[in-house]
């Protein structure tokens, strides 16, 4: 038996499945009530918590033959740029790609925050076993984009199988944005909702180049979360690491207790004496990956250090580059007049990349009108600018452009 919880806000919506027959009755209430039902059927063998979509990154992360031996620890880096969070700070669920070669799956989200889900339900007296992500339970498409709308929340979920979650606001927007102004417009689009009304209302914020390419179908929702379940609860499941869930584990050691309690005494005992005969060695090592660090630092002040090596190779080779830097700085003219006619007052930071001609902003905003306004004016002054992420920060928006040209 499995029972499915979603939250928004202060209110809870759980129901109960049996392979692929839903219950009929579907519960809402408080977090209390929850418990209490919880008491009431904790012998039920998944209590499943669906992590919103829009606090969940889903990529696709692309890597060369040579890079295929770091990518695992390089990957929490990697996003750090695209999701505006220290790699320190996510906890990070990867997978390789079923059908792409030298890629790898990944679901992130923000440590902290799934650590405040957990205790909310500890303290409670709930005990979830897994925690997945509302994106992977959608159903399997052959449509270039899938659009999910349920709660003011649109899922947008691309062929490649990553996705997207934006406030029902916002649509259009983030539509326009991921088609380039409309001009690279999906063949086929599938949006899926609950009810006549649901879809109603989906359709009245769909933008006009949208909207005839649309496919409506409905689908119940504890259907589509029963009939999914199975096949992304291991892989997907978030509940790993420091998070994962000991209880069945516990319950099938517990009867051997007292031998397992042997064969740990032992196997400490045989670390006790292996840690006295490597000390040297680790102290040798740590010396080493200090002196290390700091010949870095020399050479590299700031950024996160992944692979000595290949980071300084890869700056070394950047400042023996040829060329007189004018790409640059006409660049840098054409963007810094977009940039002062709009008033952009805060810069957080810029990077250029010489090989790939490639320059990343990081700023502020007023708003997403501010923001369209910047995109129409580069694209005008003869430059490719890609929104790479955009979150609010206070009473502004914090944004991440990617521009060639």
């Amino acid at each position: 038996m499995n029972v499915f919880i979603r939250q928004q806000q202060d209110v809870y919506q759980w129901f109960s499945t049996l392979d692929t027959a839903v219950s009929a009755d579907k519960e809402t209430g408080s977090l209390e009530q929850l418990a209490a039902f919880y008491q009431e059927n904790s012998s039920f063998k998944n209590w499943i918590f669906i992590a919103p979509a829009i606090d969940v990154a889903n990529r696709t992360i692309e890597y060369s033959a040579k890079e295929k031996k770091h990518i695992i620890k390089a990957i929490p880096f990697l996003l750090e740029e695209d999701l505006l969070t220290e790699a320190d700070d996510m906890h990070v669920v990867m997978a390789a790609a079923a059908d792409k070669a030298n890629a790898m799956d990944v679901v992130a989200i923000e440590g902290d925050l799934l650590q405040r889900w957990l205790d909310t339900f500890n303290d409670a007296g709930v005990k979830i076993t897994h925690c997945i992500a509302e994106s992977l339970f959608l159903p399997e498409s052959d449509a270039q984009w899938q659009i999910f709308y349920r709660d003011d929340v649109f899922i947008i979920r691309a062929h490649t199988g990553e996705s997207v979650a934006v406030d029902a606001r916002h649509i259009a927007l983030s539509l326009q944005m991921l088609s380039d102004d409309y001009a690279s417009m999906p063949s086929s689009v599938e949006l899926i909702t609950e009810s006549d009304e649901a879809q109603e209302q989906a359709m009245k914020l769909m933008p006009v180049a949208v909207a005839p390419l649309i496919n409506a179908i409905q689908i119940d929702y504890a259907d589509m979360l029963s009939n999914q379940f199975s096949g992304v609860a291991k892989a997907w499941n978030l509940l790993t690491g420091q998070y994962a869930v000991a209880r069945e584990w516990l319950a099938m050691v517990k009867p051997w207790r007292w031998v397992a309690a042997s064969l740990a005494a032992v196997f400490i005992l045989n670390v006790a004496l292996t840690m006295s005969e490597l000390s040297a060695q680790k102290e040798r090592s740590a010396y080493l990956r200090t002196e290390m660090d700091k010949v870095f630092r020399q050479v590299i002040p700031r950024g996160n250090i992944v692979d000595h090596r290949k980071q300084l190779q890869r700056h070394l080779k950047s400042a023996t580059a040829s060329g007189s830097g004018e790409p640059f700085i006409a660049k840098m003219d054409k963007i810094g007049a977009v940039l002062n006619k709009h008033q952009v007052q805060t810069l957080n930071s810029l990077n250029y990349d010489l090989d790939k001609s490639e320059l990343r902003l990081d700023f502020l905003v007023k708003d997403y009108d501010q923001l369209q306004a910047i995109l129409s004016a580069l694209k005008a002054s003869g430059l490719n600018a890609e929104i790479q992420n955009s979150n609010a920060q206070g009473d502004q928006l914090r944004t991440r452009l990617r521009i060639t040209g």
